[in-house]
């Protein structure tokens, strides 16, 4: 398909995405074996759309939205919610309901999907209504519960528009009008939006009923949560992966709290139900924000990923109504800008690739790219395994081989003699440890990748599929975004907002830091350390002799 539609990306999608180890497919087509073409695989940036907005008026009207961080970064983050007829989805009331992934995993369920004994069979069994089922209430699915009693929660017939939606390269938005869920609602609109170059979600929603009324966020998961003292944050935890909710406004006296999924105390709870289905969430649990007696009411959450190596954010975003949403449509340094590329630059830990800001080496910021005798060194592993590459070590032999797409490469430390598919490449440096890590030059290693290198003089490196051409706006924004310094006479130290506190061994004092991008200009007379403000973070330098 990739050959006779001239769609390269097909194909990329195809190599890199479709394994078979994959759990949600593992289909291989021998015609591939006929049909490879490895120079038609490719995927530039916005090739694939990172948003998909469904806007349809009608019977069984589907509306919604979905939105994801990128395409090439197994780590995406990507949301999801449901609007539209409630009728078009067989009759569940689950409008504004939402999912969420990050890291490959499932933070917020879409609960039944996978149901091990389906709702006839239950229904059969009990003999009764369908609604009595709690999966086949407002309560089993992401929304707002309101009023809960014996009905089903919303309006089998409720339609929830898509009225409002945004889409630029760093953000995206919707916005759901959910008004006619319930007879009681005078009016409710819920937002989603992935914000702060699509690292992080809010969901919004501002609701006025026709009576006092009880108003429940509900959201089920099967992560481990850890509510903080004070309920207005918790700490989600799946394997080795972790997400920070925070409650960024809700009527006071609101808080998050945890319960068991199970149905509320005013539902109906058969039998059947009780011993068929609801044992495949045994353990998984409801977070949720509950408030009485209120008319009006406006709550937001945050959703935001712990990377490894930072630290869980301590800003506050400006509260913003939701008819004031937007995104702007030109932003700099994004990942849809940069798309499917690496960009590192000389002297500094912070990278960013597969649409993420993160480290070269997590367990090791002394690993930086470095230029040694006029060429530019770079650290195998981290690079090739950026594009998906299966990076090999050998202890005995001190040997890395690295096999990408067609490509075998392999190459021994101390040895100027690199091999990629037999073929022996001369290296005009030899490759060499550097804190514990292989390192050679960038130009062997992009051309050996097939891959196309953009150099700035500043130091930054765009390693990216195609030869790309980026705006002088882009490129001040990436060296912004990367490299944050002050300096100390011969010594460079790089500002992460993650840290707050850094050791410099060997600084002279007196000592004058200049303005370099973000960091402003300070001078320590005297004294063991001194503080900085960059950006409204405050660090604290401590120098030692």
């Amino acid at each position: 398909m990739s050959a006779r539609y001239d769609e390269p990306k097909y194909a990329w999608y195809e190599l890199t995405k479709n394994q078979p180890e994959n759990p949600f497919t593992t289909r291989r087509n021998p015609f591939a074996i006929a049909w490879y073409d490895p120079d038609n695989v490719t995927c530039a940036p916005g090739d694939f759309p990172l948003d998909k907005f469904y806007q349809n008026d009608g019977e069984n009207g589907v509306n919604g939205m979905s939105m994801r961080s990128s395409w090439e970064d197994e780590d995406m983050l990507f949301a999801a919610m449901q609007g539209g007829d409630n009728g078009a989805m067989h009759q569940n009331p689950s409008l504004g309901t939402f999912v969420m992934d990050y890291a490959g995993k499932r933070w917020f369920l879409l609960t039944g999907k996978n149901a091990k004994v389906s709702t006839y069979t239950i229904t059969t069994l009990h003999d009764g209504d369908e609604g009595e089922i709690w999966h086949k209430r407002t309560e089993a699915n992401n929304t707002l519960v309101i009023n809960p009693d014996k009905t089903v929660g919303q309006d089998k017939t409720a339609f929830a528009p898509l009225i409002n939606r945004g889409s630029a390269a760093n953000a995206a938005f919707g916005v759901l009008d959910i008004s006619t869920a319930r007879e009681d609602i005078q009016s409710w609109q819920r937002g989603m939006m992935m914000y702060d170059n699509r690292e992080r979600v809010i969901i919004r929603d501002e609701i006025t009923m026709k009576i006092p009324s009880e108003i429940n966020w509900f959201g089920h998961t099967n992560a481990q949560v850890d509510i903080a003292a004070d309920g207005q944050s918790a700490i989600m935890t799946i394997d080795d992966a972790k997400m920070y909710v925070r409650l960024n406004e809700a009527p006071a006296g609101a808080k998050l709290e945890l319960r068991d999924i199970s149905p509320l105390p005013t539902s109906p709870n058969p039998p059947a139900q009780h011993d068929q289905y609801l044992p495949e969430y045994s353990g998984d649990k409801t977070l949720y924000v509950k408030l009485e007696g209120v008319t009006s009411a406006n709550i937001e959450l945050e959703f935001i990923p712990i990377k490894d190596g930072f630290a869980i954010p301590t800003d506050t975003p400006a509260k913003k109504k939701l008819a004031e949403w937007s995104v702007q449509e030109e932003q700099p340094f994004t990942a849809q800008a940069i798309g499917n590329a690496v960009a590192l630059k000389l002297g500094t830990p912070v990278s960013f690739a597969k649409g993420q800001r993160t480290y070269i080496d997590t367990a090791n910021k002394d690993v930086v790219p470095f230029t040694e005798n006029s060429r530019t060194l770079v650290p195998v592993r981290y690079i090739a395994e950026s594009f998906g590459a299966t990076v090999g070590w050998d202890d005995a032999t001190q040997a890395v081989t690295v096999d990408y797409l067609n490509k075998h490469i392999s190459l021994q430390i101390g040895s100027n003699q690199m091999l990629v598919n037999g073929e022996a490449v001369t290296l005009d440096t030899a490759a060499n440890t550097y804190n514990d890590r292989t390192f050679i030059p960038l130009r062997a290693l992009v051309e050996a990748l097939g891959k196309h290198v953009l150099w700035d003089d500043r130091g930054l490196i765009i390693i990216s599929d195609m030869d790309m051409g980026y705006s002088a706006e882009t490129l001040d924004a990436a060296c912004d975004y990367l490299d944050i310094r002050i300096f100390a006479g011969e010594d460079e130290i790089t500002f992460d907002p993650a840290k707050t506190t850094y050791y410099v061994k060997g600084a002279q004092r007196p000592i004058r830091t200049e303005q370099n991008n973000n960091a402003a200009v300070i001078t320590v007379a005297d004294g063991s350390s001194a503080t900085v403000t960059i950006d409204g973070e405050v660090y604290t330098i401590y120098f030692e002799q």
